[in-house]
């Protein structure tokens, strides 16, 4: 066969097989979608709130406060079954203690004088004594003298109750006891306060 020949055929095969239709590509397009990206959505602005406070709730358990309104320190001892450490109270400061429970003894009694050390040398005492019931959610108390009146000729008071809401249980006038050696037993709900004030 002629070299020419030759050349027309290979021309004639290269022709038609450029007019066979392409197969359509498995690889996927790269179609925008109808769905609008995150980015072109428009974003609302955050609402500016003030958030509102969340009140403290009232503890469950109230506290025995003792405020000294007098010129000099006064010196006080909460006991149950052990030794107490001695607290100073300075002049116009307060000594605060939420109740609690002895396991042995039940109750608690708070024992003040107007001497350091007055507890261990026979001193005239103050004590107000408490009895927490749990199971009750009620505290009961008393206030009395032992080995005579340690604040004779100044005022001793005692409140129970919620802060300003406290009433007046207590009043001694002179610092003795307007009954025998003290008040009868009192009662009060285990989330209010008994606040003694000396002087």
């Amino acid at each position: 066969m002629h070299l020419g020949n030759i050349i027309t055929i290979l021309a004639f095969t290269v022709s038609t097989a450029n007019a066979i239709p392409a197969t359509p590509s498995s690889t996927p397009c790269a179609c925008s979608s109808s769905v609008p990206s995150s980015s072109s959505v428009p974003s609302s602005s955050p609402t500016s709130t003030t958030p509102t406070p969340t009140p403290t709730p009232k503890p469950e358990t109230g506290h025995t406060i003792v405020q000294n309104n007098c010129a000099d320190p006064i010196y006080l001892w909460s006991i149950g079954h052990d030794p107490a450490p001695q607290n100073t109270i300075a002049p116009g400061k307060a000594f605060s203690q939420a109740y609690w429970h002895d396991p042995v003894t039940g109750g608690v009694a708070i024992k003040i004088t107007s001497v350091q050390d007055g507890l261990y040398n026979g001193s005239p005492q103050l004590v107000l004594a408490y009895t927490l019931n749990k199971d009750e959610k009620l505290v009961y108390y008393d206030l009395s003298t032992v080995f005579g009146s340690p604040f004779k000729g100044k005022e001793v008071r005692l409140d129970a109750g919620e802060g300003d809401k406290a009433n007046k249980v207590v009043e001694w006038k002179n610092g003795v006891p307007t009954s025998g050696n003290g008040s009868p037993t009192m009662v009060v709900v285990e989330k209010d306060d008994l606040m003694l004030t000396i002087c």
